[in-house]
């Protein structure tokens, strides 16, 4: 096989970007095929807007012989960001047959995905309490016929103390909707439908800074 990637871009004022890409693989040598070959193209920007606003996206296509479904990808991403917090909302969609061969897709078979958060830093009057950072998010994939396929709500708050200790209690729900059933292992089968569970993840640490932390 021969790999190509080129990829070119421009930096404008303002936190703004402009950029392009195209990756090839192409088989080579007596036994490669004729239909053997697989190519992306995609273009990214970034455009910020006063001081605290930035949109960044992208869009692209490959083509593969023999692929008969839409095979493009696009991405829109919008931020709100300041010292005290920040929000953020993001859409993804990509085709059944969208196939970058050279990369990678966070799921294969046609998707649509979005992704909403927000983050706080509150620094705290207290003596003895430096900072809190409250934060959620909500990130979601659908297929292409509007079946929820995974769900997950992350609700989470880190508080740093002015001793250097540190402590995140931490929570999803997650959710994961079947369309069909299939065999996690021998003899046990997961039936189609809707499941949701709760997961906690609690982190701490003790002083980094000391000689020993735990």
């Amino acid at each position: 096989n021969n790999y190509t990637v080129g990829r070119l871009s421009r930096e404008l004022p303002n936190r703004s970007s402009l950029g392009g890409i195209v990756a090839s693989r192409e088989a080579t040598g007596k036994l490669a095929l004729s239909d053997d070959w697989n190519r992306t193209w995609g273009l990214d920007g970034r455009l910020g807007i006063a001081q605290y606003i930035d949109f960044r996206g992208f869009v692209a296509r490959t083509e593969t012989p023999g692929m008969t479904a839409g095979e493009s990808a696009y991405n829109i991403r919008g931020e709100y960001k300041r010292v005290g917090g920040d929000f953020h909302a993001e859409y993804t969609e990509v085709d059944d047959d969208f196939n970058p061969e050279i990369g990678f897709l966070t799921r294969p078979d046609g998707y649509r995905n979005t992704d909403i958060g927000f983050f706080i830093r509150k620094r705290m009057p207290q003596p003895w309490l430096r900072e809190l950072r409250p934060h959620v998010s909500v990130r979601t994939f659908w297929d292409l016929d509007g079946f929820k396929e995974t769900e997950t709500i992350h609700i989470d708050s880190h508080i740093d103390f002015e001793s250097g200790w540190y402590i995140s209690p931490a929570f999803d729900i997650e959710y994961e909707g079947l369309k069909e059933p299939f065999e996690i292992a021998d003899g046990v089968v997961i039936p189609p439908g809707n499941y949701r569970n709760l997961e906690a993840e609690w982190r701490f640490n003790t002083d980094q800074s000391r000689a020993l932390s735990l």
